[in-house]
Order: C-alpha cells, then sequence, then structure tokens
C-alpha cells in the first residue's frame, strides 16, 4: 500500500517587505520535499510594492501559492491568526516576509522529526541573524534538542522563522486575551506545549533579518521592557500555576535594565524611568 502523502503548509505573513519578500519566497518554493505543499501568504495591506510582488508569485506558481488580501491593516497579531486559518497541511511552517529559510531540506528534516515522534508540537532550529554590517548566530540561551512548556515559559526558545507546527495541537486564540500579546509566536508556542513537547535542531535553516522596520527589532528601549513585561503579565494570566517561572525571568529582565543603568546606559535607564509604574507593578504582581 502506498504510504499516506502529509500535507505541509508554509504559512508567510508580509507587510512592507518589498526589500526582502522575493528572497522569501524563493526560498519557499526552492523546499526539497516529496508530499504534498502549499504556501499560503498573508499580505497586509502594504503600502509598498509588496502586494504586487505576492501577485506575481501567484501568478506564476498558481497550483503551489495563494495570496490572502486584507481589506485592512489587521497588524501582525491579526495577520497572523486569520493566515494560519488558512492553512491546510497537517504541518505548518512560519515566515514573515522579511525572513527566509537557507536550507533547502528544512521542512524535509523537521517533517521527519515530527513525524517519527508524534508528541512533539513543534520543531525549530538554530538561525542566523543579519544586520547591516555582520552575520552572527543565534544568540545564547535558546536550548537545542527537546523542549517542554516550562521552558519556553521561562523563556521563548523558538525563532519564527524556523518553526514548524502540528496543526491538531493549535488551538487558535488559545485564551481570550491573545490580541492583546506584543509577541505573537510566544503564546502560539506556549498553547502548543499544553499537548506535547518541542525541538530544536542544532543546524541553522533559516536567517532574519534586523532592519529597523522590523516587527521587533526596530523597538527602542523603552518599549522593549513595556512589552516584555506586559506580554509576561498576560502570560501569568494564563498559566497562574506557572507564575514563579514566569515572573522570575522577569525580574531578571528588570535587574539587567537596572545594571546596565548603572554602568552609565541612559537608554536602559530612560527605560527604567518611563515604565516606573509598569516596573513596580510587576514586582507587586
Amino acid at each position: 500500500m502506498k504510504k499516506k502523502r502529509i500535507k505541509v503548509s508554509a504559512c508567510i505573513i508580509t507587510y512592507n517587505h518589498e526589500k526582502f519578500l522575493e528572497k522569501c519566497l524563493e526560498s519557499a518554493i526552492g523546499q526539497k520535499l516529496d508530499f504534498d505543499y502549499e504556501i499560503i501568504i498573508g499580505e497586509d495591506k502594504s503600502t509598498d510594492n509588496t502586494l504586487a510582488i505576492c501577485k506575481k508569485y501567484e501568478r506564476k506558481y498558481p497550483d503551489l501559492i495563494k495570496v490572502i488580501e486584507r481589506d485592512q491593516n489587521l497588524g501582525m497579531v491579526g495577520n497572523w491568526l486569520s493566515t494560519l486559518k488558512e492553512c491546510e497541511g497537517d504541518y505548518i511552517a512560519l515566515c514573515e516576509g522579511d525572513d527566509f529559510w537557507t536550507d533547502s531540506h528544512k521542512l524535509e528534516k523537521q517533517l521527519k522529526l515530527l513525524l517519527e515522534n508524534e508528541d512533539y508540537t513543534i520543531c525549530g532550529s538554530k538561525v542566523q541573524s543579519l544586520n547591516e554590517s555582520k552575520v552572527r548566530k543565534e544568540s545564547e540561551g535558546k536550548i537545542y534538542g527537546e523542549i517542554n512548556l516550562d521552558q519556553v515559559l521561562r523563556k521563548n526558545q523558538f525563532t519564527t522563522c524556523s518553526a514548524v507546527v502540528k496543526k491538531s495541537a493549535l488551538d487558535l486564540p488559545p485564551w481570550e486575551n491573545f490580541n492583546d500579546f506584543f509577541t505573537v509566536d510566544w503564546p502560539i508556542w506556549c498553547s502548543l506545549l499544553r499537548y506535547g513537547k518541542g525541538y530544536n535542531l542544532e543546524s541553522v535553516t533559516a536567517q532574519y533579518n534586523i532592519h529597523s522596520a522590523g516587527a521587533t527589532s526596530g523597538r527602542n528601549r523603552i518599549n522593549t521592557l513595556k512589552n516584555k513585561l506586559e506580554d509576561r503579565i498576560l502570560m501569568i494570566e494564563n498559566f497562574p500555576t506557572k507564575k514563579n517561572i514566569i515572573k522570575n525571568y522577569g525580574l531578571k529582565i528588570i535587574f539587567h535594565y537596572t545594571w546596565k543603568s548603572l554602568l552609565g546606559r541612559k537608554d536602559f535607564y530612560n527605560a527604567l524611568l518611563e515604565n516606573k509604574k509598569l516596573v513596580k507593578s510587576y514586582f507587586l504582581y
């Protein structure tokens, strides 16, 4: 009997990514697979040439690519949730339009691991990041190998452009306040890990670009601290029995900002000053 083919969806969201999008799409198209595959693009009403690029690729690959156009801008969280719902694959590979996959066998490797381990709900990998001056490996602190919920509640262990998730384990939105999160990927991983385990490959399979227009890389210190602490408060509301795990790492972030301030870094000092009410409430939460 012929082995059943497993269908996978590449879920790509994009907004004002005209400088990066073609490389992203080419990396998705170039995946070497022996199972059914689709590429779903959520185009969030860009103000540049992004939509035209999406439509060009859809015309060129009509049996592979489907573009979801928006009547209005949904924002990153709304675009992710809406585009994920359009994916028909048993497994979904995530990528933003300003990132790309560096390994043409990326999905093949990750699907093999997920299919051989049915209790895994997410598989990521090591990635490299690119700024204007150099390429560097993924920052320290990521765990490679098997990963559980507590480890991800403490600190996000998966990079979005590397992740492949099990669709049957997705529960979107997992909580009533899901749309209030700034970092959309972290609550998705935590939702998935309620139903199983995760795994990070040690090989590099993707690259994310650090640029001023990026959803997270363009933030200043003030907003970064605000977003991190507010997201942790939301996560505590959803995992009250895991409060200490979630809160303690947030305290480490505050202490890090304090230490940098004492070393004379005005950007860290100003971040603490502008968020002093939030920092105080976090200690008391």
